[in-house]
């Protein structure tokens, strides 16, 4: 979800192409917006949990493509890209390529919450933030500069007076059911997006770009996407 009293869609930027391999249970998905003069790609994902590591850890080594996919999409006209959601492993994890691996190290890709911030809650007793830090958004520093980034984070919503709200601790009503089991991560952009101009490269030989997976797609990966979320 945004709020398009803030922000503007752009374009949809469609599903990571994994092509015929089948690591990813959920393709992240993309969608371009524009914050004042500041436009970008939101790529967000939900990877699996539960089971062995090393199934998040494998999703985990598509990320340096995954994001140098939505950097070039359109001939590489949009080089800000955020890549985030509820990763299900510590940004620490060495299987994060597009940190760790020496091919993507020209990204100088940052996270944007701290490692040691724990995101979940607790599924028993009082619900605290657990030590899990499962949630997380990735960007380069290359592309979106520490200029343009002014914060990021986690949002830690349980304080006393927000779980009250939401029943407090009580079973089967209380903030871990009535909100969320996980806390927000953001970035908040820094207000000179809105005086100055963009500085993204213009594109002018650019093909008509189609969002993936195209309607004559036999890969299986594509198939089971567009079951639930077919092309326009």
């Amino acid at each position: 979800q945004y709020s398009g009293e803030g922000a503007q869609f752009i374009e949809p930027m469609g599903f990571y192409n994994e092509g015929k391999n089948d690591t990813m249970k959920r393709e992240p998905y993309g969608a371009r917006f524009r914050l004042g003069n500041f436009d970008f790609t939101m790529a967000a994902i939900h990877q699996r949990h539960g089971g062995h590591p090393r199934y998040r850890q494998a999703e985990a080594q598509y990320s340096g493509d995954i994001f140098k996919q939505y950097q070039d999409l359109k001939c590489g006209e949009e080089k800000d890209v955020f890549y985030g959601g509820d990763m299900n492993l510590n940004a620490h994890d060495p299987n994060w390529s597009l940190m760790y691996n020496d091919k993507y190290t020209d990204l100088k890709v940052t996270y944007g919450v701290d490692p040691q911030q724990g995101t979940t809650l607790a599924r028993t007793g009082d619900r605290t933030i657990t030590t899990n830090s499962f949630d997380q958004v990735f960007y380069s520093t290359v592309s979106t500069t520490k200029d343009e980034v002014d914060e990021a984070g986690a949002f830690d919503f349980t304080s006393p007076e927000i779980m009250a709200i939401h029943g407090g601790t009580t079973a089967g009503n209380n903030i871990y059911t009535t909100v969320s089991d996980h806390i927000p991560v953001y970035v908040i952009l820094n207000e000179k997006i809105f005086t100055e101009v963009d500085d993204d490269a213009d594109s002018t030989t650019c093909a008509p770009f189609t969002p993936w997976p195209s309607d004559d797609s036999t890969d299986i990966s594509a198939l089971r996407n567009r079951q639930n979320c077919p092309v326009e």
